[in-house]
């Protein structure tokens, strides 16, 4: 397998760390906020209480767990009861039973000061096994992170002393288990303590390996190495289920332990809702009619409908907006010309082409032969309605009126025919405006219910960046210790000079976080974001240089910068 083996193990190790440790970050979160939460510390009772939740130490909550279990069979526990025993165990409890003891728990004040208290301790020992295990991987990560960038490909050290320090790590993290149950254990005896400050994790094969970095090994590995390389790939493939099985147990719990009190209350609410909805049974279904008959008729009126008449437009083009038909137009300007050369020939106009000029102004709407003789009648008004033309004229002026009144309505057609399809998809705009507000309501929502809000994100992303800053100063330290056990060298040309393994290895996790949101930041600022972050990974560059990008990175970007809160 050789050096290449050893450096994939490397890597793969490191990838497993440090997604573990970005997932430990929400279940820290999650522990703080619990803890100066009422609500969620008495689930967390009631939990441990009836068995749902193991606890942190088993002796601590027996008592209260018998003394719930006994108060749950006064109440009419189900189940075999031996005589002699303290009580029923939790898995042969009554829905009904555990609900009355709950409630009868809620409202003694004494016993639920205690189990709250119980809940917050075991909560509080949880949060300290966590802060355990982030702060014994971070320190793996700093070494793994310092192997795979001081000698990426070991030329440059010693084969056995990587091996050796791999191994050193691959052990750290196996007896990770019970370094984390005896720090959970002794926090939850120690509930006023201080949780989160540990010794720095000492790797005793980290010197060697940093004084043989410049020894070259031509040789192979001998059969023994790659033995050692071969066992040591098995315990690293064993480490995924290791550190799964940590945050299972000390990690946020599962929906089932969070809300199985809410859901207990709920169906019990709406059983009895049930029985009292039963006994208006038609009412309800009368309302339900009603309530799908104004449903559909809304959806076929502002869904389908609309959708229909574009297609039938787009496809049959169908003109449904007009106001006139095809000949009536025609028709009534024909008859107008008509009664126009009628007129002329019975005034004694009778060439032809004196008749056609009449006719083809009457098409234009020229009347001057008949309004001639309407002004001449309506000098005598009552004579020339009894033996002139006056009437006649007045006809022919309101079939003129008609014609105009069509050419009108005829050019309205023309116009709403032009933008028949406009109109159509206008009465889409109320199903169009509904959906995309009720799209991005939804996705609003879930992704704020999945902690992926855009101010979640922009606040996760301000405390990565608080965090690199504050890492970063703390290497300013002029006090700071060079040596192999807990800091690392002035020797090593990594621009972190006297930053702490463990340090090194919250860095490397904070700027992992923060590559995984690059494709939350806005698409103008996503491109200079991301150079930013590698300027920060960038193993070359001093450790003054990256606090000037943070600083840097607090100035540019104005989704950095916290909102005033009113």
């Amino acid at each position: 397998m050789g050096g290449d083996g050893l450096q994939i193990l490397q890597q793969a190790l490191f990838e497993v760390v440090a997604t573990s440790s970005q997932s430990l970050s929400s279940h820290a979160v999650y522990h703080s906020r619990a803890q100066s939460s009422l609500r969620t510390s008495w689930v967390h009772a009631l939990s441990l209480l009836t068995g749902i939740t193991p606890p942190i130490e088993a002796s601590l909550v027996s008592n209260a767990r018998a003394l719930f279990v006994r108060s749950v069979s006064r109440l009419g526990a189900t189940g075999a009861r031996t005589t002699g025993e303290a009580g029923t165990t939790p898995s042969t409890l009554s829905l009904t039973s555990v609900t009355k003891a709950a409630w009868a728990w809620t409202t003694n004040p004494t016993r639920a000061l205690d189990a709250i208290e119980w809940a917050r301790n075991d909560i509080g020992a949880r949060a300290a096994a966590i802060a355990c295990i982030r702060h014994t991987q971070a320190s793996v990560l700093g070494v793994l992170a310092l192997m795979l960038q001081e000698h990426p490909n070991h030329h440059q050290g010693s084969q056995l002393a990587a091996l050796n320090l791999m191994e050193e790590s691959v052990h750290t993290l196996t007896a990770l288990p019970s370094t984390a149950a005896a720090h959970a254990r002794w926090a939850y005896e120690n509930p006023t303590a201080r949780h989160n400050v540990f010794e720095p994790v000492k790797f005793l094969a980290l010197e060697p390996f940093l004084r043989q970095k410049d020894t070259k090994v031509e040789a192979p590995p001998t059969e023994a190495l790659e033995a050692r390389i071969h066992a040591l790939e098995q315990e690293v493939q064993a480490i995924p289920h290791i550190l799964y099985s940590l945050q299972h147990r000390y990690g946020t719990p599962t929906l089932t332990q969070q809300y199985w009190v809410h859901a207990i209350f709920g169906l019990t609410a709406c059983t009895l809702a049930a029985s009292s909805l039963s006994l208006n049974a038609r009412s309800l279904r009368n309302l339900g009619n009603a309530l799908y008959e104004t449903a559909s008729g809304l959806v076929e009126t502002y869904v389908f409908g609309p959708l229909k008449q574009m297609y039938n437009t787009i496809r049959h083009r169908e003109r449904r907006l007009a106001l006139l038909g095809s000949d009536s137009l025609s028709t009534d300007l024909d008859s107008l010309e008509r009664m126009c050369v009628e007129f002329a020939r019975d005034h004694g106009v009778a060439a032809s082409k004196e008749l056609d000029l009449v006719r083809d102004r009457a098409s234009r709407g020229d009347l001057s032969v008949v309004l001639r003789s309407y002004e001449d009648d309506i000098r005598h008004p009552i004579s020339g309605a009894v033996r002139g033309d006056l009437l006649r004229s007045l006809l022919i002026q309101v079939q003129k009126s008609k014609v105009d009144l069509e050419l009108a309505m005829s050019a309205l057609d023309k116009l709403l025919a032009a933008n028949e399809l406009n109109f159509t998809l206008l009465s889409l705009v109320p199903l169009v405006a509904l959906a995309a507000g009720g799209y991005t309501q939804t996705r609003a929502w879930l992704r704020r219910r999945r902690g992926l809000g855009r101010e979640q994100v922009y606040e996760v992303i301000r405390t990565c960046l608080g965090d690199v800053e504050r890492l970063l100063n703390r290497s300013l330290a002029p006090d700071a210790i060079v040596t192999g056990m807990g800091v690392v060298g002035v020797n090593v040309d990594l621009g972190i000079q006297r930053l702490s393994l463990v340090d090194y290895g919250y860095l490397r996790v904070e700027l992992r976080t923060l590559q995984g949101l690059v494709v939350n930041v806005p698409r103008r600022y996503r491109e200079r974001f991301a150079e930013d972050l590698e300027e920060l990974s960038h193993a070359g560059w001093t450790v003054a240089q990256r606090m000037e990008t943070v600083k840097r990175m607090g100035r540019w970007y104005p989704f950095l910068l916290r909102r005033e809160v009113e």
